[in-house]
């Protein structure tokens, strides 16, 4: 098996052309991550194998010369794995992850790949029907169905942030709970890792606010690829909440979803929080372990 540093237009060509690739594969979702220095540095390796080729983009921290560089196969635990554009035999999927082991990589997997080794965690996905939107809200758990109407009730309203100034409105709600639970929050993220997304295609990713009487009081986050839309990150104050506005946020996503067709909106894994996990579990989606 041979291995070196793929191109850019090497990365990009297995990715675009993978069904199984997702946005956070690409070389744009590293480099939101290097820049905004949470990493030392990225890197996408190029397999071959008899007639098998497979890429595994990765993102990397400490220093190479001290044997102390450890490898990841996305940003953040997000979703990784090796893809490539044809069926792998089990040779070459064994000599893959025997590379993993000897070069300290962390490989996560997702649930579109045909090769993992793990199933650790699990995704709920809702998919499009565009014949009938009322059949997916029709599935909801009655618990959030009885939220909706409370939220379609509030005088919130969900808008497209496009200028910067609504990025920073969002960041803000955002930090606002991140103080307030302290050492229990499950993130901190960076000002600037919100400016390198923001300076993303906006055909990448989309932030969705809610909005009430002029004021941003939360919203989510959303990636896109060719495939498929991604719920990557929302947050809200505690009046929204109450208000079950992330029901109402929801609830227009699938709007959203129906209208870019695209194949379904993963609500990605919950990080092992359980209360979010029930939460995404009552929206009448499916469950997908990997």
């Amino acid at each position: 098996m041979t291995v070196h540093n793929a191109t850019t237009e090497e990365w990009d060509n297995i990715v675009r052309n993978t069904i199984s690739a997702t946005f956070f594969h690409s070389e744009q979702w590293h480099k939101v991550w290097y820049n905004a220095g949470y990493y030392r540095g990225y890197v996408a390796k190029l397999f071959t194998y008899k007639e098998n080729i497979a890429l595994l983009p990765l993102s990397y921290k400490g220093m190479k010369m001290l044997f102390r560089r450890k490898y990841y196969s996305s940003p953040q635990g997000t979703y990784g794995g090796f893809l490539s554009t044809q069926k792998m035999e089990k040779e070459f999927i064994s000599k893959l992850y025997k590379w993993c082991k000897n070069n300290k990589v962390k490989n996560y997997s997702n649930p579109y790949l045909e090769a993992s080794n793990s199933s650790e965690s699990h995704t709920y996905i809702i998919h499009r029907n565009e014949n009938s939107f009322e059949k997916i809200i029709a599935n909801w758990h009655p618990k959030h169905r009885y939220k909706l109407r409370k939220g379609l009730k509030s005088g919130h309203q969900i808008v497209l942030g496009e200028k910067y100034d609504y990025w920073e409105k969002y960041y803000e709600v955002y930090l606002s709970n991140v103080i307030r639970r302290g050492s229990s929050s499950s993130n901190n993220y960076s000002k600037k890792l919100f400016d390198e997304i923001f300076a993303l295609s906006p055909q990448s990713r989309k932030l969705f606010l809610t909005v009430k009487e002029g004021n941003v009081v939360g919203g989510g986050l959303y990636f896109y690829d060719n495939h498929r839309i991604y719920h990557w990150h929302s947050c809200f104050t505690l009046e929204a909440r109450n208000a079950e506005a992330p029901i109402h946020l929801y609830y227009e996503m699938i709007r959203e979803l129906n209208k870019s067709k695209k194949t379904s909106l993963d609500l990605l894994p919950s990080g092992g929080h359980k209360g979010v996990d029930l939460f995404k579990s009552r929206f009448g989606v499916s469950k997908t372990s990997f």
